[in-house]
């Protein structure tokens, strides 16, 4: 008698682990959402920074891609919170946009309740050569 209680006495403390252990697995399910897919793929991103004795950051960014042939261009997305601060917003000036060193038409726009700047990047009148 005295070994089927210690059984049973084991047999919840474990059960008890496994559902701590399996829990996610059962309320989340197995399957994946769907991914985004997206025709273009970057193959090539290069960053260059520069920040000057008063702390104002120069950024260049070069973005090599592979397009198909029926996009008109790209956008980027510049996120402007501040994880520190919440109340602070990093805003950057877009000086420049060139497509192999030739200037190419960009629109900014405000996103996610101004949360992000867009660059809308390409001319919506022509399509890009692969």
């Amino acid at each position: 008698m005295r070994s089927k209680g210690r059984r049973v006495g084991l047999i919840f403390p474990v059960l008890l682990i496994l559902i701590g252990l399996l829990w996610p697995a059962v309320f989340t399910g197995s399957s994946q959402g769907s991914a985004v897919s997206d025709p273009v793929v970057i193959t090539n991103l290069r960053a260059d920074y520069t920040v000057d004795s008063d702390g104002l950051m120069q950024a260049t960014e070069t973005i090599t891609t592979e397009f198909p042939r029926w996009r008109h261009g790209i956008f980027r997305f510049f996120d402007v919170g501040n994880p520190n601060e919440s109340h602070v917003r990093q805003v950057p000036e877009v000086a420049e946009i060139t497509l192999d060193g030739k200037p190419v038409p960009y629109t900014l726009l405000w996103q996610r309740a101004d949360r992000f700047l867009v660059a809308k990047i390409g001319d919506p009148d022509s399509y890009l050569s692969s």
